[in-house]
């Protein structure tokens, strides 16, 4: 698993574009959560694709970031660009 920061956290069309390729890849959201803590805002999106977990992350002052295995995050980076 690796991950890469995409853009920032306030991106929401990144955001929507990278779950518009995730969707398109066969991939199933099967869980979310997210909360405040002081001045920090974090949001997560754990995905399904195949038995493969994919990771969504937004925080506050550390951007918008996927955790997946190489082969999957190559596929997302690639219909993002």
């Amino acid at each position: 698993m690796t991950v890469v920061v995409l853009g920032d956290e306030w991106d929401r069309a990144l955001v929507g574009r990278t779950v518009s390729a995730l969707k398109a890849m066969g991939a199933r959201l099967v869980d979310r959560f997210g909360g405040v803590a002081g001045s920090q805002e974090l949001g997560v999106q754990v995905w399904d694709l195949e038995g493969q977990v994919i990771r969504l992350e937004t925080e506050t002052y550390m951007g918008f970031s996927i955790e997946a295995p190489d082969p999957v995050l190559a596929e997302v980076q690639r219909r993002l660009a």
